[in-house]
């Protein structure tokens, strides 16, 4: 694991077009590959990815990685992470 920085960051994104299980892993490996990515956690069942930075790494960086894996991603405010949790969780 890198070392811990004063700056870490937890970035969290709506990632859509994931089908299953290997493209969770995909966007995930793609992810830990970018410079000042510390973690990258990607949910096939929720659409939800959680990236841990040491704050070296932009949003736009990895919308971007992602987009070049053909998924669209959006970033998620703390509240919407929320209530996208609340909605996934009252759906079961």
């Amino acid at each position: 694991m890198k070392p811990s920085s004063p700056h870490n960051m937890e970035l969290s994104f709506k990632i859509t077009g994931m089908h299953c299980q290997s493209c969770e892993t995909l966007i995930s490996d793609s992810l830990k590959e970018l410079s000042g990515v510390q973690s990258a956690n990607v949910a096939y069942s929720t659409g939800l990815c959680t990236v841990m930075t040491d704050g070296s790494t932009t949003e736009k960086t990895i919308i971007d990685t992602i987009a070049s894996l053909d998924y669209k991603a959006e970033i998620l405010k703390k509240n919407e992470r929320a209530e996208t949790i609340i909605q996934i969780d009252t759906k079961e």
